[in-house]
């Protein structure tokens, strides 16, 4: 019965669609290394998450006007706002948003994602905070990232130099000497589980930055 709908499927009535908010879906077992990428399938019911995505993102420019103002507590220059609305309605209209956002608890990063959030219609209340994002080392945002619950298909880091850009070049294979305020990398990985996210998964990526404003 297998062999027969593998030699029969191009004449089942199947639609490929390109799922478009939170990654692409795909057959569960045999139907892994049958269907092509970037396709998922609606047959019999049985689908699975067969593609990570992750956004990784600095925080948005800060204010240092104020220096009795500790570094945690650093709020948002305007520019940071406006950079943070422009980069939020650019991802809102590639429709690509994120499933989860999760935060840097520092006020420059979380004020950040919440604006991310409020433009991309995703409830503020659910943004994860954590303080290990603040000016974490790469190993610690990618062991963030690999422990994610795997219904979660696609997700949001907001963290700070230098580790966000260490991270970057780990998990991409994107060649960036520094990841502006603001800027963000885009990746796809062609697996099914946040554990196996590496160089080599890479399925498509991108980087992009903010007008100076």
């Amino acid at each position: 019965m297998l062999t027969w709908l593998k030699e029969n499927a191009a004449s089942l009535l199947i639609w490929p669609v390109i799922y478009s908010d939170l990654s692409i879906i795909n057959f569960t077992g045999i139907w892994s290394d049958f269907i092509p990428n970037p396709f998922f399938l609606v047959f019999f019911g049985t689908i699975e998450f067969y593609m990570k995505e992750l956004f990784l993102i600095r925080h948005a420019k800060s204010d240092w006007d104020d220096y009795s103002i500790s570094d945690f507590d650093r709020p948002l220059k305007p520019r940071g706002v406006r950079n943070a609305a422009e980069m939020s309605a650019q991802l809102k209209n590639s429709a690509r948003v994120p499933q989860l956002i999760v935060s840097s608890t520092a006020k420059r990063a979380l004020d950040t994602a919440i604006i991310f959030a409020e433009n991309l219609g995703i409830p503020v209340d659910s943004i994860l905070k954590t303080d290990e994002l603040y000016l974490a080392e790469p190993e610690t945002i990618i062991g963030i990232i690999k422990k994610l619950p795997e219904n979660i298909a696609s997700v949001a880091i907001f963290s700070h130099n230098p580790g966000i850009t260490e991270t970057a070049l780990l998990l991409s294979q994107l060649r960036i000497d520094n990841m502006p305020t603001c800027s963000m990398v885009h990746v796809s990985f062609n697996v099914s589980s946040w554990n196996d996210i590496d160089q080599e998964a890479v399925y498509s990526q991108k980087f992009t930055f903010p007008e100076r404003n």
